[in-house]
């Protein structure tokens, strides 16, 4: 499953906005939206809040 498909499904089962989750992370919507649509990707510190509050094995969505 590629990475920004396990955030998306990961963000709407804690029935979060993508606001709610930029605000969690300190980041923008924007950027929010251009992870979710594989337009980027969150750097390593990011990412690790992200596997952290979701529960998700990093390992698994990043190779």
């Amino acid at each position: 499953m590629k990475f920004e498909d396990v955030l998306l499904s990961s963000r709407k089962k804690k029935r979060m906005t993508q606001k709610n989750l930029a605000e969690k992370l300190n980041v923008t919507i924007q950027t929010i939206h251009n992870w979710e649509n594989g337009k980027s990707k969150p750097d390593g510190d990011n990412l690790l809040k992200l596997a952290i509050f979701f529960e998700i094995d990093i390992f698994k969505v990043v190779t």
